[in-house]
């Protein structure tokens, strides 16, 4: 094994690394010191070649006066490291050479066997026998092209007798959110069918991590030019995720908190809705007197809106996740299948509030003789005519009496067709179905916009400011007298923070708020948020503004964030957000995680055993949940093209519970408003 960590040896670090400069002082010393004698362990030689690396790529931190000559004598020294090192690997062996490094070096050993090209001596069967020993280094053995060509069936080999250490590096590798194609060369011999069986015994083992397991059976689409899991693989990867979680959870042997959502149509209840929040479980209430009063298409559709809450007050669907949602230090606990569409436990509580919502209003709706569907289908067949004067939309949906089964299988086809109609008119300016035949519908996201500028959304660098305003781990976010707030946003529109409240180091970060119009700074120290920082707190938090409801002054300022490459404008029918919530419910087109309950419906993805049973039921409000979603936004942006649309003042009746939304806000946790 190898030897303790030398923290004064020298390592190469790469520009973008702040750490790159380090080492300086130690390169100098090394470079104009050292001579062949000096280069007497396998560690002063890796350490040469650091050097080298260093000097050779960063020698702008170097004396210009000395610049050639210690360039002259890192060739050199190179020279004379590579030629101890072969002495050293005849004497010692390839073990004994490996057990002899620093821990600092364990990656590096082998980058430098593969620049010296000392690998040419290597036995065959000396690399078999390390591997077995040491089978974390893996990972960093097949980091070197040169080696892993020189051995390609002798490391193939070693990752059969290890399918621990090959199964969780190739998946973390390239089936994580932390994947990187680049990262690591795999062996030509090692075939999909060799990385299969290493697959299924590191499912079998008994050793086998859950969070690895997850990755393997959401496998992402983007990592199928590398390995395509066998369905063998993908089948017993889900049983063992299920087995793996079930033995996480028994027994108490973890804490988790929960929160439940109930649905209830009350009788007694006058305003229109209200909510009710005990031992974290949340029950949203309606008036069933309200729901009973009002069911032509129009109310019922306007309800979704109005009573349910299906969009936010910005005219933003509700339901679908964003990135920033949770804190930090969740982006980063466990692993992630790559390209997963991010389930926080603040998007799962909305996505059931969908389905608990259309589910329980359509079950109510024909208890009193009408039906949801009647109101999406009066939509689309009548109401789009007659109101903006455009034909040529249609939908069919299934009648009562078919089976819940059959409904979820012949509606994907209608979210489609209407799809296909609203992209058609986009871009012909009518409904002409002949044109359906030749377009396509794979992402939600490819839907025009009639209009222009529709939406700003974030740009390249808003990441960048966003981390220092609104993260939680910003350097800015927990300043020395307001420690409860979770970002730098939070603190200054909740508190009269100053600039004495931080130490007077962040002084350079706050001048280049200032700077950029962020903040501004009131009565000499009092640090206020700009309108320019609340509309990116807007983007940082909803994803999304929409342009036709901001006022020119609000305009001008967007207009200046999309000139900073901090905004961008985007013209689709949705938001990159709700696009991609789109994707993720309907089909498997976008995200390794997919619910994608289309395909699993119309491509026969599972035996059919109850026709009518709670699950597809379940499938099928969110399934009409979509068509609703699409119902919505077509209807905002015919109203906004055309003028035309929209509905008249709301009915005189109380819209909210005053008295059970005070209970339920005295319930919840006291913290600060940001706003």
């Amino acid at each position: 094994m190898p030897v303790e960590f030398n923290a004064n040896r020298v390592e190469f670090y790469p520009s973008d690394d702040y750490a790159y400069a380090l080492y300086t002082d130690r390169v100098i010393a090394v470079l104009s010191t050292w001579h062949e004698k000096e280069i007497a362990s396998i560690n002063d030689c890796i350490e040469v070649y650091e050097c080298k690396r260093t000097i050779e790529t960063h020698s702008h931190l170097f004396p210009e006066s000395q610049l050639k000559a210690l360039l002259q004598c890192s060739r050199i020294l190179f020279s004379c490291a590579c030629k101890k090192a072969a002495s050293l690997l005849d004497s010692m062996g390839l073990e004994g050479l490996y057990d002899s490094i620093e821990l600092q070096y364990c990656d590096r050993f082998w980058g430098f066997i593969a620049i010296s090209e000392l690998y040419k001596s290597i036995d065959d069967q000396a690399l078999v026998t390390l591997l077995g020993k040491n089978p974390h280094a893996f990972g960093y053995v097949v980091r070197q092209e040169p080696i892993v060509k020189a051995f390609d069936f002798q490391i193939t080999e070693a990752f059969k007798e290890n399918p621990r250490y090959a199964a969780e590096l190739i998946i973390g590798c390239f089936g994580s959110n932390r994947s990187d194609d680049n990262a690591i060369v795999l062996p030509k011999s090692l075939t999909s069918e060799v990385i299969d069986r290493v697959m299924l015994a590191y499912l079998d083992g008994g050793d086998a991590n859950l969070n690895y397991v997850r990755v393997l059976e959401k496998w992402p689409r983007a990592a199928h030019n590398i390995y395509n899991p066998s369905p063998v693989v993908r089948v017993n990867a889900k049983k063992a995720s299920s087995r793996l979680t079930t033995e996480l959870f028994k027994n108490g042997s973890s804490v988790s908190v929960s929160h439940g959502l109930g649905v209830v149509i009350s009788p007694e209840q006058k305003p229109c809705k209200g909510i009710f929040i005990e031992n974290g479980n949340y029950t949203l209430s309606y008036s069933a007197e309200w729901l009973a009063e009002f069911t032509d298409s129009g109310t019922v559709l306007n309800n979704f809106i109005h009573v349910f809450d299906f969009v936010n007050s910005f005219g933003l669907l509700m339901a679908p996740a964003n990135k920033h949602e949770e804190g930090s230090i969740f982006e980063i606990l466990g692993m992630h299948a790559r390209d997963e569409y991010p389930q926080s436990s603040s998007f799962n509580m909305r996505n059931m509030q969908v389905m608990a919502i259309v589910l329980s209003y359509r079950r109510f709706l024909l208890g009193i003789g009408t039906r949801l569907e009647e109101a999406i289908e009066w939509f689309f067949n009548d109401y789009i005519e007659d109101e903006f004067g455009i034909a040529g939309f249609s939908i069919s949906l299934p009648t009562e009496e078919t089976s819940l089964f059959d409904k979820c299988k012949s509606i994907g086809p209608e979210i489609e067709r209407v799809s296909k109609a609203f992209q058609v008119y986009v871009e012909h300016g009518k409904v002409d179905g002949d044109y359906f035949r030749y377009t396509r519908i794979k992402q939600f996201k490819s839907l025009p916009s009639l209009l222009q500028k529709k939406y700003a959304v974030e740009g390249e660098r808003l990441s960048q400011y966003g981390q220092a305003l609104f993260s939680n781990q910003s350097v800015l976010a927990h300043c020395s007298s307001y420690r409860d707030s979770d970002s730098f946003f939070a603190a200054i529109t909740a508190h009269q923070v100053t600039t004495s409240d931080y130490h007077e180091r962040y002084g350079v970060f706050l001048e280049d708020l200032v700077d950029k119009g962020f903040i501004s700074i009131r009565d000499g120290c009092i640090i206020e948020a700009t309108l320019k920082m609340k509309l990116l707190q807007r983007v940082w938090q909803y994803g999304a503004l929409p342009m036709y409801r901001l006022t020119k002054e609000y305009e001008t300022i967007v207009d200046e964030l999309v000139s900073d490459n901090c905004l961008q404008f985007c013209e689709s029918l949705f938001t990159p957000d709700e696009a991609d919530y789109m994707d993720f419910m309907f089909n498997d087109a976008s995200f390794s995680n997919s619910m994608a309950i289309r395909n699993k419906y119309d491509h026969a993805d599972g035996s059919v055993i109850n026709l009518n049973s709670q699950e597809t039921e379940q499938d099928y409000c969110y399934l009409l949940a979509l068509l609703i979603f699409l119902v919505l936004k077509i209807n905002e942006e015919l109203s906004v093209y055309t003028g035309k649309g929209g509905i008249e003042d709301f009915v005189d009746w109380p819209l909210v519970d005053e008295d059970m939304l005070n209970e339920a806000i005295s319930c919840l946790p006291k913290v600060k408003s940001e706003l």
